[in-house]
């Protein structure tokens, strides 16, 4: 937030009411960079909001199975870190988005959008929510009905690895 706060200008900032700490200390933000949390060569798992805890844990998961996950925190989307998303999209050649947004117009989409710009020939999935008419009900329910969990992530990983 305080990266936020200093900006000169208008800003949009998204906070979940129960944001369970990825961080040991106090990340250091600057303007419109992805922080790199994990660093792997199979797949590449870019969260935003509530995703990047997710992608953490699955992380540690798909390294439990032999399977080495680059993960970012995908803080920013506007600017965007077109940079930090060619680059490990080279290096990995696989990448899945995470997010508690709808398919279109979010993380996903900015990186299909960047994917396909550089021409870059990558397997691409997203974790995130059905651009539909939602169901209605508990965060935590919500977000199991819509796969948006740890499981969910790891499963489009593998089916990403597998493939």
């Amino acid at each position: 937030m305080r990266s936020t706060a200093i900006l000169d200008g208008p800003a949009y900032l998204r906070i979940s009411e129960q944001a369970p700490a990825v961080y040991r200390g106090e990340p250091q933000f600057t303007h419109g960079r992805w922080l790199h949390l994990r660093s792997g060569v199979d797949v590449t798992l870019a969260g935003h909001g509530m995703g990047v805890r997710l992608a953490v844990r699955a992380a540690a998961q798909l390294a439990d199975q032999g399977i080495e996950a680059d993960v970012y925190d995908a803080a920013y989307l506007k600017p965007f870190d077109e940079t930090a998303i060619v680059e490990t999209a080279r290096r990995t050649g696989r990448v899945v988005t995470i997010e508690d947004h709808i398919e279109i117009g979010g993380l996903a989409s900015i990186v299909a959008g960047v994917v396909a710009r550089h021409r870059l020939a990558v397997d691409l999935a997203t974790v995130d929510l059905p651009d539909t008419d939602l169901e209605i009900g508990v965060r935590a329910g919500l977000y199991q009905h819509y796969g948006l969990t740890v499981d969910g992530v790891v499963s489009k990983a593998l089916g990403l690895t597998k493939a």
